[in-house]
This record gives C-alpha cells, structure tokens and sequence, in this order.
C-alpha cells in the first residue's frame, strides 16, 4: 500500500517529507523518491529499497526548497527498481507527480499520448497521468489545477495524486478518488498525506478530502477546494485528538506488537459477526468479501442492512459495496476505526471503535474491536426481538466488563509462545482449525502468519479436516487447533487425536484447567474461560503473539 507526503510552507521540506515516509513505512513499500521545487529548480531524487537509502542518495545533493512531494510505492504496475519509482515526471522535466492508486485505462491514454510524441520512461501508469496533465497544458492555456481537473476527467480508476509544477512554483495540486488523502492545516503551512500519521506533529487541524475533489494550496495561504466538475466546495476542517505519543512504538520493538498490546485499552474504548447476530440476534447473515461483492448483482431488498467493516474507513472496495447497496435501498451500518472517514460518511449510521490509530500493517486491535462493536450489535438487537432475556442480557454484557481483565492476562503469555515460536524455525507450512465461533478465529490466526511471516498457512472449519485437509498433515506441519469451546468439544478431541496418529504437532488453544486436550497436544496455551462468544476473541491474542514472534525471528 503506497503512501503520500507534500509539504508546502515557511520551512525547507525535505525534512519534513523524509519524517513523514519515515511515519509510512508500516504501509508496506519497495521504493521510495521525493520531489523538491526551490524557485524554478524542481529536483528528484527517487531509490529502491527503505526511506534510509534514498536519504544516503540525498545526502550531498541539492535539498533546498519549500515546496515538495514524496511517495512510497509498492509496485504494481511494473517492477519494483529506481525508474518506476515516483515521483514521476515528464519528458522537459517542467511537472512532478506521486500517486496512490490505479490507472484503468492507462493503456489506451499512453498509446494516444504516444501518438502525440510523448516518450515514457517506466513502466507504471501512474506516469501516463503526469504525462496528460502536461499535453493538456500544451494544447490550452489552463491553470494546473485546471489541467488535473481535466486530465483527471479522462481516467478510469482509482487515484490519490499531488502535483507540482516548476512554471507555477507556488502551489501544489491535491485530489482524490477511491484512495485517501489527507490535508493538514497550519498557518502559513499546508501538509498533505495518505492519511494524518505524517503530519500529526506539525498540526491536528485536518481536511478528509472526498472523492472526486480537487484542492490547491498556495505559498500565500490561500486554500481552494473544487469538484471535477469545477464546483467551489466549503470544507469541514476536523480538529484531531489524537496526540503524537499514539503513533509512537514506545518501548516497543514494533508497532505490531505495541497494538497487540493495547487491545485491552482498545476494549474498554469499545466496549463473530455472522454467528453472533444469528444466534444471539436471530437474524440471517450472508458474509461477504467487498472486492467480490460489488463485482455480482446481490440480492437486495429495501429492508435489508448492509454492515460494512474497515479499519481506515477508506477501503476502496467496501465504499464501492456501500455504493452499491445504497443504490439498490438498503440501510448502511457502518463499522470503522477512524473518526470523520468516508465510510462514516457515506453510512447511514455506524459504530467508531475507537482503538486508536493502527500503524502495523497486520490488524491487531483494530480486528478485535470490530468484533465487539458486532457482538454488542448483537447483544442489543437480540434483546430487542426477544430473542435473549434480561438476564442472559446482563450476563453477556457482564462478561464484556471482565473481557479487559482476561485479554491482560492472556497477554502474560508472550514470553511463552514467544520461547514457542523458535521451534517452528524450519517450519513452511502451518494449518489452523477451529469450530463453531472459533473457525473464524482459524482464519484469522492463518492470515496473520501470512501477512507478516510471508509463511504459507491455512484455516479450516475443524469438521471438514477429514474431507482434504488431513492429507496434508505429517511431521513438518504444525497445526495450531482451537479447544477452548463446549460445542463440539469431543469432536475437536477427536480431531487432534486423528492429527498425532499422523505424527502431526499439534499446539492446542485451550480453557485453564484443561487436562483433557494436555494429554494429547504438543503444547498448551491456556486462556482464560470466558463465555463462548467472547472465547474467540480471547483466543485470537495468542495466535497474533505467535505469528508475531515468528515473523521476528525470520
């Protein structure tokens, strides 16, 4: 996921673009470049690899200037090396561009523009854009905001972009579509962001920009915001709370693990979807993948909710659902993490859950959260359909009031599963099963080894083991199993039995007190009982410990 820097001030930028890619890194990256304009001198420096080695590049360059872009790209479109890296540029050298994002349609724009006699030098779509903007500025004598809006107009996509141009030296250009974009307020100052991590210690004054909006910003202050269809738009600045020390590591070695951490902070703040709101509520569900959904013509009646889930409230594909259902009458719930986001926006009504920004590219805190912003959903909505009493009522949320207490103490076992994770060194393969509640937890825990171990993993519903899965069970491969239920339990048993009489290690998640599942597992980790709702998410802190200390040994 590529990030945006942009600075435009009173101060020399390049230290500010660096800090603020230096703050990006945890989006993931493989090359990194900025741009910087003094007077009519615009310079770019760009280099594969870490923020760290494009600041070795710049060490004896020319890094003066006031104005300047920076970006982080994670390739896509063409491999990751120093030509593909942005910020972009055209042939005369007279713009430069960084953009999030895809070009759809960069194909056909690059073959006409090369009728035209433009050259490209990378292979990325994002150089087609910076190559329009210039043969729109050619043929007319537009403004550059003009010139983006026009060249934007052509695009089929998804984009975050900044501009600047050497011939108008005293602004930069900002817009967005499906891809994030922040601006940050200071007097005299303007910072520009893929989101407010690169610019929280210069100011907490922020503009979410919206789709399909254009914003310049001028060395004179002045601040001008547009539609593509060149509509004046009248802002709303949001004053943040959030303080520097949120985005910190602290004393911790990683973000991943300082967010694991803070889960019990993020619960009392907050304070497994499809079968909670079924049971508990006695509702139906259909779960589905937003990227796969707005692809299909689901079945939508005007009565029916849609609850769309994101962390960052920016996901392209989850606004595009949104989009989607709305249009075909559904009400829109919405479940986000960060306050005054396009999802909070865009939702007919919602939940924030309040965990504080998440700076790991694994979701930690952020997932746990959203789990029990849905089970309140469902603890609420099943006492409203009689489906639950008063009493079971308070007791599902008695039991949220000691969730806190019972992830800190699960959080206690991080020196044993990190001790845990140097046996599965040489380990290349991993399976996760689970029942019941606890098979999304499966999930989860196998994509969290993925993500950031980059470890081939898979969860499965625990009952299904026999119909493929245990063929490929042997020696070398760890399965991690899910005990700590009551349904089902004696089939998760006789599913770890069946594991061992195939030489299977087994690591089992269990309920303290557990002797059963310790006869016949490797290892144990034990958490503490909970009802089984609530279980899940407690058993999910291990399996992110797990995943996290592999990860660091690699």
């Amino acid at each position: 996921m590529c990030g945006i820097v942009g600075y435009l001030g009173t101060k020399e930028a390049y230290p500010i673009l660096v800090n603020g890619l230096k703050r990006l890194e945890y989006r993931g990256y493989d090359s990194a470049g900025i741009a910087l304009l003094n007077e009519e001198t615009l310079n770019i420096y760009k280099q594969k690899g870490k923020v760290a080695e494009l600041e070795a590049l710049c060490e004896k360059q020319d890094k003066t200037g006031h104005i300047g872009i920076g970006h982080t790209r994670w390739a896509t479109h063409g491999e990751a090396n120093q030509v593909n890296a942005h910020p972009h540029t055209t042939e005369y050298g007279n713009l430069a561009m960084v953009h999030n994002g895809i070009i759809e349609n960069y194909s056909t724009l690059k073959t006409e523009l090369r009728m035209r006699g433009h050259h490209f030098q990378s292979e990325t779509d994002s150089e087609v854009l910076i190559h329009l903007i210039e043969e729109i500025q050619k043929k007319g004598d537009f403004s550059l905001e003009d010139a983006v809006r026009l060249a934007l107009k052509k695009v089929v996509g998804a984009y975050a972009i900044v501009v600047m141009s050497k011939n108008d030296p005293e602004k930069l250009v900002a817009a967005k579509k499906s891809s994030p974009l922040a601006l940050g307020l200071k007097k005299g100052e303007f910072f520009i962001g893929s989101d407010v991590t690169p610019f929280l210690n210069h100011t907490n004054k922020v503009i979410y920009m919206k789709d399909h909006e254009i914003a310049t910003v001028r060395t004179n202050g002045d601040l001008t915001i547009r539609t593509i269809e060149n509509e004046p738009i009248h802002p709303f600045i949001e004053e943040l709370s959030l303080n520097l020390d949120t985005l910190e590591k602290g004393e911790f070695d990683h973000y991943m693990l300082k967010e694991i951490y803070e889960q019990p902070d993020a619960l009392t703040n907050c304070l497994r979807g499809e079968y909670w709101l079924e049971e508990l509520a006695g509702i139906p569900v259909e779960v589905e993948y937003a990227s796969e959904f707005r692809y299909r013509e689901p079945i939508i009646r005007p009565n029916d909710v849609v609850i769309a889930i994101s962390q960052s409230g920016e996901t392209a594909d989850t606004l595009a659902a949104i989009e989607l259902a709305k249009s075909k009458g559904a009400f829109v719930f919405g479940v986000c993490n960060v306050v005054g986001s396009a999802i909070a926006r865009e939702a007919n009504a919602g939940m924030y859950t309040h965990a504080g920004p998440e700076i790991g590219v694994a979701s930690t805190k952020a997932f746990t959260t959203q789990l029990l912003c849905l089970y309140m959903l469902a603890v609420e909505l099943g006492r409203l359909n009689n489906r639950i009493s008063n009493t079971q009522y308070w007791d599902h949320l008695s039991e949220l009031v000691l969730l806190e207490q019972k992830i800190e103490e699960t959080l206690e076992l991080n020196e044993e599963i990190a001790s845990l994770s140097e046996y599965f060194m040489g380990s290349t393969n991993f399976m996760y099963l689970g029942r019941g509640y606890n098979f999304p937890v499966a999930l989860e825990g196998a994509l969290k080894l993925k993500e950031i171990s980059y470890i081939h993993a898979e969860g499965y519903p625990a009952a299904e083991m026999k119909h493929g899965p245990i063929a490929l069970v042997d020696e070398q491969m760890p399965c991690l199993v899910l005990a700590n239920t009551d349904k089902g339990y004696d089939k998760v048993i006789s599913n770890m039995q069946e594991i061992k009489a195939r030489k299977g290690y087994v690591v089992a998640v269990a309920f303290k007190g557990d002797h059963k599942v310790k006869e016949i597992a490797d290892k144990v980790i034990y958490i503490p009982r909970t009802n089984e709702q609530l279980s899940a998410v407690v058993a999910t802190i291990p399996l992110q410990l797990l995943a996290y200390h592999i990860a660091t040994l690699k």
